[in-house]
């Protein structure tokens, strides 16, 4: 548009090139300062099972001007947030689990793209917080599979009880121990079961 304007001695165009290019630089200037003085308080995060999310709440507080637009995210998208003056807001910043244990908050950026969305200005904060993370709670025992005893009954299939024993097969998660079969287990034949 500058050279267009040039070249046909355009004032009008002139204008609105200046124009675009100051709106332009003025919403740089925005943009990078509706984070500056911003303050972060980072609180601990409720316990969750290993593999869950942690939730850290996050208070962002402005004594100054209100800001907008206010984003906070560990690689990810989050929902921004809007901090009035003088008054605090508070967000929530999520971390997936991977193990059990001790979980130390990441690195996490805050970001605006307030007022055009032209730019986009972010700072990084890091924080020596930490969430726990508990073991994740056993599976319940999967079920056998099998029809109800009055059916294999008429069948004429096996039928568990505790009478007579039949035989021996792979244990399985949820066995109870008394029916081991250790005297197998000391012969090196592996943890099997018995059946009755």
């Amino acid at each position: 548009m500058l050279l267009a304007s040039l070249n046909y001695n355009n004032n009008l165009g002139l204008l609105l090139t200046f124009l675009l290019a100051g709106i332009g630089i003025a919403a740089l200037y925005r943009c990078q300062h509706n984070l500056a003085g911003l303050v972060v308080h980072v609180q601990p995060a409720s316990p969750a099972f290993a593999g869950e999310r942690l939730e850290f709440p996050v208070l962002l507080h402005h004594g100054g001007q209100h800001r907008f637009s206010i984003s906070g995210a560990i690689g990810g998208i989050a929902t921004p947030v809007d901090v009035p003056a003088g008054r605090g807001v508070m967000t929530r910043i999520s971390q997936r689990t991977h193990r059990r244990g001790r979980q130390p908050l990441k690195r996490f950026s805050l970001s605006t793209t307030f007022p055009l969305g032209l730019f986009r200005a972010w700072v990084w904060i890091e924080h020596d917080i930490a969430g726990l993370a508990w073991p994740r709670p056993a599976e319940s025992p999967a079920a056998t599979g099998r029809a109800p005893a009055a059916a294999d009954a008429a069948a004429g299939a096996y039928v568990e009880g505790d009478d007579d024993f039949a035989g021996l097969r792979a244990w399985r998660e949820g066995d109870p121990i008394r029916r081991v079969d250790w005297h197998a287990m000391a012969r090196g034949r592996g943890l099997l079961t018995k059946q009755f």
